[in-house]
């Protein structure tokens, strides 16, 4: 039993300790199958500017990195998030796009600018059959994991609103903010996120939690109507300390 705990330790400090940027083509393997997810050594001429991106991420246990092939993944039930400088992907394996879209909608909801961890994550993916397309998985999912860039391996079923016929009204309140939030990301170009990241954060400094809505919605050009509930739902604690973190890091 000592020599488990010991060996568990271990892995945990190599998890912490583990960090390394990938500047090659991610090749995620199932099998004697290969997928390319995406080139992130390709470059892109945009009025004499390049653009590529820096994927950040943490690998342990059964997930392994091989610098002339790529991310090998080998668990058949996780899926692993990586961290770029215009936010967090999802790389899967195995499962159709359609299967996972709102696990990976979910991750698309996160600025670059914040730390991903697993209570930023309840309780916001629904069944199919509860409505809301954008966070919707399919239920065959509920048995694997996630594995986080911070080394957190999260079950899916944690992610995934809780059970009953009314659901609380925080939860509720944050999946509408992270839907709020996505709906923006979704629309812009790929390669101009990180002009907006940038500016959104130049446009931060200096200000408080509660200008966020207008700064926000100045920089995306959206709605009054938008930019009225986001106000809203800066009363709930969960989106409000999302919002503290993200003034705090751009003015830090």
């Amino acid at each position: 039993m000592a020599i488990r705990q010991k060996q568990e330790q271990r892995q945990e400090t190599k998890l912490k300790q583990s960090q390394v940027l990938v500047d090659e083509r991610v090749i995620v393997t199932s099998g004697s199958e290969e997928e390319t997810i995406y080139d992130i050594t390709e470059s892109y001429d945009d009025d004499a500017s390049q653009s590529s991106e820096r994927i950040d991420s943490q690998l342990y246990g059964e997930w392994s990195i091989d610098l002339e092939i790529g991310i090998k993944l080998t668990p058949k039930k996780s899926f692993l998030v990586v961290k770029t400088d215009v936010g967090y992907k999802l790389l899967f394996s195995g499962d159709s796009e359609e299967k996972v879209k709102g696990l990976v909608n979910l991750f698309a909801s996160f600025f670059p600018f914040e730390e991903l961890s697993k209570e930023k994550l309840l309780y916001v993916l629904e069944d199919e059959r509860q409505g809301e397309y954008k966070f919707s998985i399919d239920r065959s999912l509920n048995d694997k994991s996630v594995l986080l860039p911070n080394g957190e391996i999260v079950p899916i079923v944690l992610l995934k609103r809780k059970k009953g016929r009314i659901e609380n009204q925080e939860d509720k309140d944050y999946r509408e903010f992270r839907g709020l939030i996505f709906d923006e990301f979704e629309i812009l170009e790929e390669l101009k996120k990180k002009e907006y990241f940038e500016l959104l954060k130049k446009m931060l400094n200096g200000k408080s939690v509660e200008d966020f809505p207008d700064v926000f919605y100045e920089v995306f050009n959206t709605t009054e109507e938008k930019r009225e509930r986001l106000r809203n739902l800066l009363k709930n604690k969960r989106v409000k300390s999302v919002i503290e973190e993200i003034v705090r890091n751009a003015n830090s």
